[in-house]
């Protein structure tokens, strides 16, 4: 186990959680801008946003997982 390797995961998850907050911080600026637009096609626009920043997420928890078992699998937990 190397404190190099450690240092490395614990960059690569504080990135993650950073990328994390961030879109979090742009979701809510778009949700406050859904609010100003007239008409039948804010609907649509809502459900890909919505489904946009879910696939986000998605992305975000599947290269923690992937982190969490990379360091397992090199003993670094």
């Amino acid at each position: 186990m190397s404190e190099r390797r450690r240092e490395h995961l614990r960059r690569i998850a504080l990135e993650l959680e950073t990328l994390r907050a961030s879109i979090h911080q742009l979701k809510a600026e778009e949700d406050a801008g859904s609010e100003l637009l007239p008409g039948n096609n804010t609907v649509n626009r809502r459900h890909a946003l919505e489904h946009a920043f879910e696939d986000l997420r998605d992305s975000i928890n599947h290269m923690e997982e992937v982190l969490a078992t990379l360091a397992e699998a090199t003993g670094e937990v």
